[in-house]
């Protein structure tokens, strides 16, 4: 009798333990292992070569494309490397559109008036005397036009543009001798390119169109008695100021100066989206850097100049008025000849005339 009553007993404690563990299993339902997930595939990264049209180091290049480039990096987490190189490293400095039209290097930076050979208009989107100022050149690239036209020029040479900039207007000549007026040019010969050229031709003034990396070398030579390049941070630091002291104001060749950088089509047809993107931000960043550095350093260099000597001379008014209308008498008979030519300056002309009412909030 005691062993059967135990044997219930035991049977009984054994239902209820059955009966507790269904009930926390009820509760707690076992866990689910989930599935290995497999990594997601890495993105693809990018490897570019990038040279500009003036020397490594040089503030120019530096403050453009080496900024540029340190942007796209860090913006891509390292998926769009560009390597930096000077005027010469990869191919002569005046080969370097044509070195990103035909993928020998992927981007290059470049300005528009180096390629004059191929289209008048390209002088056009350089620098225009007389013409669209710095603070517009952006409003009418961005807004009024300029970019769709300058799209139709470089797409043919198998180009894309990216990133634009513009600078202050710089110094229209540097001279060795002193001089005062257009006439004292005559008989020289100085170094100048684009639509200047055109204007100094016409007024008996030689000229003799350099790379800006030869401008120091001729110069103290003697070869040439003149230069034009860029403003007093940029012309500094190829040191023309040394040989040529005399500096000549105002800035009417370039009123603006517009540079770029251009990226071959296929190469950039290869970017996806995002990265695309990236280089466009980039571009606008290093835009407004490279903005006000010339601003900035542009004041500086010249207070250093004047300091140490460089004179700063300032054409009479009846010589700026017979620069302009010799500037005009260029743009016309140039839009005569040459259809695009005439779109893009009426672009720009249509530009500057609708801008005109809000120069009122500026005129103090």
């Amino acid at each position: 009798m005691k062993a059967k009553g135990l044997s219930k007993r035991l049977a009984g404690a054994c239902l209820a333990l059955l009966i507790a563990v269904s009930l926390v299993a009820v509760g707690c339902p076992p866990v689910e292992v989930e599935p290995d997930v497999p990594a997601p595939e890495p993105l693809p990264t990018f490897e570019w070569r990038m040279q500009a049209f003036a020397p490594a180091g040089h503030p120019l290049v530096v403050n453009s494309q080496d900024f540029f480039i340190d942007a796209v990096y860090d913006l891509s987490g390292g998926r769009l490397i560009i390597h930096s190189y000077g005027a010469g490293e990869i191919v002569p400095a005046m080969e370097t559109r044509s070195a990103v039209s035909d993928r020998t290097i992927e981007m290059g930076k470049w300005w528009s008036v180096f390629d004059a050979g191929l289209d008048p208009a390209h002088k056009l989107f350089g620098a225009v005397p007389f013409g669209l100022r710095h603070e517009d050149w952006l409003a009418w690239y961005l807004r009024g036009g300029g970019k769709e036209l300058k799209a139709e020029l470089y797409e043919a040479l198998n180009i894309h543009i990216p990133v634009v900039f513009v600078e202050a207007a710089g110094t229209a000549l540097q001279m060795i001798q002193p001089w005062a007026t257009l006439e004292d040019l005559k008989g020289r010969s100085v170094r100048v390119v684009g639509l200047q050229a055109e204007i100094f031709k016409r007024l008996g003034i030689g000229v003799i169109p350099l790379p800006g990396g030869e401008i120091y070398t001729a110069l103290e030579a003697g070869l040439i008695d003149g230069a034009e390049w860029a403003g007093p941070i940029l012309n500094e630091a190829l040191g023309f100021h040394e040989p040529a002291p005399y500096m000549q104001a105002p800035g009417w060749h370039e009123p603006g100066l517009f540079t770029m950088f251009i990226v071959n089509k296929d190469a950039w047809a290869e970017l996806p989206d995002d990265l695309k993107r990236i280089v466009e931000i980039a571009g606008l960043a290093t835009y407004a850097h490279y903005k006000q550095f010339t601003f900035y350093e542009n004041a500086r260099a010249l207070e250093r100049q004047l300091a140490a000597g460089a004179q700063l001379i300032r054409l009479p008014d009846e010589d700026l008025a017979l620069l302009q209308a010799t500037a005009m008498e260029v743009l016309e008979e140039y839009a005569a000849e040459c259809a695009f030519f005439a779109r893009v300056l009426q672009s720009q002309l249509d530009f500057m005339e609708l801008m005109a009412p809000m120069k009122a909030f500026d005129d103090f």
